[in-house]
């Protein structure tokens, strides 16, 4: 369902996307690694049988608003893609 200039873009990066993917996986990781000490949030879990290319980051806490105005306030953008 790509229109012609979609297919443009995507054809341009076909050369980089194994990269880009182990991009994904490396700074997923590190977000793994930095979160997993933070009290009170929560990460997805990942299964062993799959790779996960992170195109959200996903995290769960108590208080949404509340962290994600904090977020704002240090200029790191924040988006509720599944409200539930």
């Amino acid at each position: 369902r790509m229109d012609t200039l979609q297919c443009a873009v995507v054809l341009g990066k076909l050369d980089r996307f194994e990269w880009e993917l182990a991009q994904r996986r490396r700074l997923g990781a590190r977000y793994g690694e930095l979160l997993a000490a933070v009290p009170g949030v929560r990460l997805l879990a990942e299964r062993a049988d799959r790779d996960c290319v992170w195109a959200q980051y996903t995290v769960f806490v108590q208080n949404r608003a509340a962290v994600q105005e904090a977020l704002k306030q240090q200029g790191i953008p924040t988006a509720v893609h599944y409200p539930k």
